[in-house]
């Protein structure tokens, strides 16, 4: 497997003092090997009370929030038992808007996060970073 690892999610969005469906495009690449991006959406485009952003967070925060809670200021990561024993895990993000949590299943996120251990195995990551590039791109004036 060479290419992005990306699933979606379904969830609920708690923003803006309100709780909303929502789904989030989780996406890991070995361009990228220690975050993991996601794209949260709820509500319609053009709805005023539509959200859309994106966000990074590391790979092992993700990993670890599955167990503990984990993470500290603006990100944080915890497992959470629901009603019928429901596993959840709930994503915390403090954004200049404010606060914004969004729950999903746990085992979705797990099967996202197999995939990139299988993709970029852990304690590998140096191995899969182009230096050399990414050096070339600073000099050229673009950081991306």
């Amino acid at each position: 497997m060479n290419g992005p690892v990306i699933a979606v999610v379904d969830g609920r969005l708690l923003a803006r003092g309100g709780v909303r469906p929502a789904k989030a495009w989780l996406e890991y690449s070995q361009a990228d090997p220690w975050a993991v991006w996601v794209r949260f959406r709820a509500g319609a485009p053009g709805d005023p009370a539509a959200v859309d952003f994106e966000w990074a967070l590391s790979r092992e925060l993700l990993s670890a929030g599955l167990q503990v809670a984990s993470g500290a200021g603006a990100v944080r990561v915890r497992p959470c038992v629901l009603p019928r024993r429901r596993r959840v895990v709930m994503i915390e993000l403090l954004t200049t808007w404010g606060p914004v949590g969004f729950t999903t299943p746990a085992a979705g996120v797990r099967r996202f996060l197999d995939a990139a251990r299988a993709l970029v195995p852990p304690g590998t990551e140096a191995r899969h970073l182009d230096l050399d590039a990414g050096i070339a791109r600073l000099l050229a004036g673009g950081a991306s």
